[in-house]
């Protein structure tokens, strides 16, 4: 049996099972992260990426330590650091980071992970808007909208850790957008892209009519 369909199979049991039969321990030595990496970026059937991702994302309601550990770090590792990542052939060989944004989305949802994927993030936007020359909006416009995609389905899902990021999401982000403006040689700032401040607004306005609300 190819490794790829071994791997689904065997994450799909995983997870019908972790729940009730096996410790956090035990599914974390079942699940590899080269596997992951591998299914991720080597494997050309849409079915078995959509079945390996439809079973991270249950796991992680079960056991997001497990998500944590595991997958967000394959998913994590698969983006841009600098610029050459950016390059045709390289996105081309490691996946698109819109590919691999919209599997975090999957698997975002619960509090901890959710809590853990915010950073990372924000680290990424931090390293375009200082380290990656001329750009386009596409990669940080990625970016932001999985924080968007993620907070407005915790907000459908009356989920209340919502909250907090109206201190350590919110103002980080308007920061990042407002400082450029302040600067006389950021005319081109990749922040004052409208397509990036559309998102941010976005953002804020998810989080702050969750908090008026609650």
């Amino acid at each position: 049996m190819p490794s790829n369909t071994l791997f689904v199979l065997s994450l799909r049991i995983l997870t019908l099972s972790c729940s009730k039969l096996l410790t956090p321990f035990f599914v974390s030595l079942c699940l590899e992260q080269e596997a992951i990496n591998r299914l991720l970026t080597r494997c050309y059937c849409i079915h078995f990426r959509e079945t390996a991702l439809n079973s991270l994302a249950s796991l992680s309601l079960i056991m997001p330590e497990v998500v944590r550990n595991m997958a967000l770090p394959a998913f994590f590792e698969m983006l841009p650091t600098s610029q050459n990542d950016m390059e045709v052939d390289t996105v081309i060989q490691k996946k698109s980071p819109e590919y691999i944004l919209n599997a975090v989305t999957k698997i975002g949802l619960e509090p901890t992970l959710f809590a853990d994927i915010v950073p990372q993030i924000l680290e990424k936007i931090d390293l375009v808007s200082t380290d990656f020359a001329g750009v386009s909006s596409t990669y940080p416009v990625a970016l932001l909208t999985t924080l968007l995609v993620v907070l407005r389905a915790k907000a459908e899902l009356g989920h209340t850790d919502l909250a907090q990021y109206l201190d350590n999401l919110v103002p980080r982000l308007l920061a990042m957008c407002i400082y450029p403006t302040l600067a006389a040689n950021d005319a081109n700032h990749i922040m004052k892209n409208p397509e990036i401040l559309d998102v941010v607004a976005g953002i804020t306005r998810v989080v702050m009519i969750h908090v008026d609300a609650a």
